[in-house]
């Protein structure tokens, strides 16, 4: 587990994501652009768009209060998404970001 305080940046928009993460307790902001768009809390997960497609995250991820997450590096990561059933849920999450790209990696 990782530990994050209120205000921490987690994910940058437009940065390489590295890992995959699931919020075990806590409250983060998803920004596009500077808006927040959207609010995750417990048994959430981010940071799937990008390793996916393979480009920048189209969000950021903020801290909303103290977070605890649980992480995954994206080689694991992106083996565990080449599985077909879970290639296509994490595409219809990347869908609704507006990323179309989900290439192999």
């Amino acid at each position: 587990l990782e530990s994050r305080l209120q205000g921490d940046v987690i994910l940058r928009q437009s940065a390489p994501a590295r890992h995959f993460f699931v919020i075990r307790s806590g409250t983060c902001a998803v920004l596009q652009q500077g808006q927040q768009i959207a609010r995750l809390g417990p048994g959430d997960s981010f940071g799937e768009v990008a390793l996916l497609a393979g480009v920048p995250s189209p969000v950021g991820v903020v801290a909303e209060t103290d977070v605890a997450l649980a992480s995954v590096p994206r080689e694991p990561f992106l083996r565990l998404a080449a599985r077909n059933d879970v290639r296509s849920a994490l595409e219809a999450v990347a869908g609704r970001y507006g990323v179309s790209r989900v290439g192999d990696h």
